[in-house]
């Protein structure tokens, strides 16, 4: 009688049963080669073997096509099955019996259209880069240019859209052309490939004359697309979907769906910026490379980096100028506001003379980037440590200004760090690096919390007792919100707080100060 399990229960099994080697072997021949195997790939025209499996890193890789992924993947990849029908046949083997400890919702009918419709268009513009005369030029620039090979460019999907209007929606129609929904202007739009035209009623192509990046979820699925042009008179630069039923931008992170197994195995994950990033990362063998999509790190884009390996080791490459370095602060704080089991191990990494990762491994090699990788981690460079030695760096301390303004600033930074411990050691490091007493410097993170705190409690207060729509009663004093101008402006000097006092205030939230 099999034994009934949850999904997650029989997953557990399967994991502590089975590894790759017993279930690749089981459709190619494997030969030992040190502490790993080679083999055939099964997923190209491979002619010598390509394919390597790591049993103590769980994980195959092909240095040929770029195939690579857990015990799963290769069955997903060689059997054409989803993750939750080859969870089910192990299971099945196992003779575990999986039951549903809930009904799991349907997923609804639109969204697996989407989906496919997704994969369909992404085989559409992939046809066109490798053999469309018109894409051509994008070919090229991603060869020679970018230095791309032609695995690298097959296993991240890369593509071209063609310059007509309705290129892609014609091939759409033309393959889906028994389902009713191809011709409906409403889906075709919530499908985020296609726009409205107001010359005609069908809508046209969102992207075209575009090199194209799809962007896949962790099971691999299309779910929208990123596009550059290489015409600088045509902007933006980069075009990319808009949210629909099955991509919200926040929840994904560019290249999740290759990095995981090996982040996992490397006990750490890289977060970079830019597709071409990730891509570039990628095929130098930095597998554990993911992209922040193009936008400010999110509180669910944190989770899927905390999720990604046990060690929690997140180690940050932003572009080395002011605008990666102010992202790399954001980062930071929204780390610090997040509360994880785990304490989280924040690194940063700089690339000295480029401005990405992607122009210093293709000038310096993945050799310089692998001794900068060893020299930040044995020096345990914390991403903390790495900003306040920029601010310094860029301050001349005989400027009694600029040690002020730097001060400031990493004030600003230290005083997100929730861990005690490693705000002292943030704060010893601020001291020596601008010469102030430490002292100093944690009287005045006090001051400004202190002054923080003060703030906040007064609009709680106002918020919950004192509010008639957006006036004031006429029963409260107007003393509190002479306090909070006079917070707003950070001071205590008396002449102020009376010219404060002598102004009228018809409104808590508006007053004039002359």
């Amino acid at each position: 009688m099999p034994v009934k399990s949850t999904f997650q229960e029989a997953l557990n099994e399967i994991k502590n049963r089975f590894d790759i080697l017993s279930i690749v072997s089981r459709y190619i021949t494997l030969k030992k080669a040190g502490n790993s195997y080679v083999a055939l790939c099964p997923f190209h025209a491979d002619k010598s073997p390509s394919m390597h499996v790591s049993p103590s890193k769980g994980i195959f890789k092909c240095f040929s096509c770029g195939a690579s992924g857990d015990m799963f993947k290769f069955l997903i990849e060689f059997k054409k099955s989803n993750f939750s029908e080859i969870v089910h046949e192990l299971a099945e083997e196992l003779g575990i019996e999986i039951f549903k400890a809930q009904a799991e919702p349907e997923i609804p009918r639109e969204n697996k259209l989407i989906l496919e419709i997704n994969k369909a268009t992404a085989d559409f513009f992939h046809n066109n880069l490798i053999q469309n005369p018109d894409a051509k030029e994008a070919l090229d620039y991603l060869l020679e240019q970018r230095k791309m090979s032609q695995q690298t460019i097959s296993s991240f999907g890369l593509g071209f859209s063609l310059s007509k209007k309705t290129s892609l929606l014609l091939h759409l129609q033309n393959k889906f052309k028994n389902l009713p929904e191809i011709c409906d202007k409403e889906f075709l739009l919530k499908t985020g490939l296609f726009i409205e035209d107001k010359s005609s009623p069908e809508p046209i192509d969102r992207f075209r004359g575009r090199i194209m990046i799809p962007i896949y979820d962790l099971d691999s699925q299309v779910v929208a697309f990123g596009a550059r042009t290489l015409d600088p008179a045509i902007q933006p630069k980069y075009l990319n979907s808009p949210e629909t039923p099955v991509y919200i931008k926040s929840r994904h992170l560019y290249g999740m769906n290759l990095a995981r197994p090996f982040a996992k195995s490397e006990k750490q994950v890289l977060l970079l910026e830019g597709y071409f990033d990730v891509i570039q990362a990628h095929q130098y063998g930095i597998n554990y490379a993911v992209g922040s999509l193009g936008t400010a790190l999110t509180k669910e884009q944190v989770n899927l980096l905390y999720q990604s390996n046990l060690n929690r080791k997140i180690v940050f490459c932003f572009d080395n100028d002011e605008a990666g370095k102010r992202a790399l602060k954001s980062a930071l704080q929204l780390c610090q506001e997040l509360h994880f089991s785990q304490k989280l191990d924040l690194q940063a990494i700089s690339l000295p003379g480029a401005k990405d990762i992607d122009e210093f491994l293709l000038q310096r090699g993945v050799e310089q980037f692998n001794e900068l990788m060893q020299q930040s981690q044995s020096a345990n460079n914390n991403a903390y440590n790495y900003l306040l030695l920029h601010i310094a760096s860029q301050t001349n301390i005989e400027d009694t200004n600029q040690r002020s303004d730097a001060l400031r600033e990493c004030i600003d930074l230290i005083q997100n760090i929730a861990d005690p411990i490693d705000r002292e050691i943030q704060v010893e490091n601020c001291a020596r690096l601008l010469n102030f007493q430490k002292s100093t410097i944690m009287e005045l993170i006090q001051t400004k919390e202190t002054r923080q705190q003060n703030l906040q409690n007064w609009k709680n207060k106002v918020k919950s007792n004192n509010f008639r729509g957006n006036k004031l009663s006429k029963s409260v004093p107007r003393q509190p919100e002479r306090k909070l101008v006079s917070i707003f402006l950070l001071t205590e000097e008396p002449a102020i707080i009376e010219r404060i006092n002598s102004v009228k205030i018809n409104d808590s939230l508006a007053f004039e100060f002359k």
